[in-house]
């Protein structure tokens, strides 16, 4: 945790709060700190790293991952309402990682307690998967082909 501190506090100041890398050594370091049992303060810089990705792009694939971690440390700090609602936020903007939703063990109480509702959530994220799955159909222009006897 103290090396991850240290380049946080490097980076910041040389690179200033938002910027990506930045952004990543912090996710990095919250990261650290919910493995040490630090759950408050991992959530505090979980919540800054998603906030200021939410400014630069609300649906990009880094702000739903930090929504997603957001949501995680929520539920371990008991603040069920929170992770509902970061999740559901997620799964509006296109979340669509159902495996962690389904199998993440910070959302067990989640799961556990808002059935119905983490139900309708894991729907949302399917069906968010199979949109972005799902083959797009591309028309071609017939003049793209060399077809000499064939008119348009």
């Amino acid at each position: 945790v103290k090396e991850w501190k240290e380049l946080f506090s490097i980076q910041s100041k040389a690179l200033g709060q938002e910027h990506n890398e930045v952004l990543v050594t912090r996710n990095n370091l919250a990261n650290a700190l919910l493995s040490t049992g630090q759950v408050r303060t991992a959530y505090n810089h979980h919540k800054a790293v998603m906030d200021m990705r939410s400014r630069k792009q609300k649906d990009s694939a880094d702000t739903l991952v930090s929504m997603f971690n957001v949501a995680c440390c929520a539920c371990l700090n008991g603040d069920l309402e929170t992770a509902h609602k970061t999740l559901l936020s997620a799964t509006q903007l296109g979340f669509c990682d159902v495996q962690s939703l389904k199998t993440d063990h910070d959302l067990g109480m989640l799961r556990d307690t808002m059935h119905d509702d983490f139900e309708k959530l894991i729907k949302k994220c399917e069906g968010n998967k199979r949109k972005k799955e799902k083959p797009k159909l591309v028309l071609e222009s017939p003049d793209r082909y060399d077809m000499p006897n064939v008119h348009v």
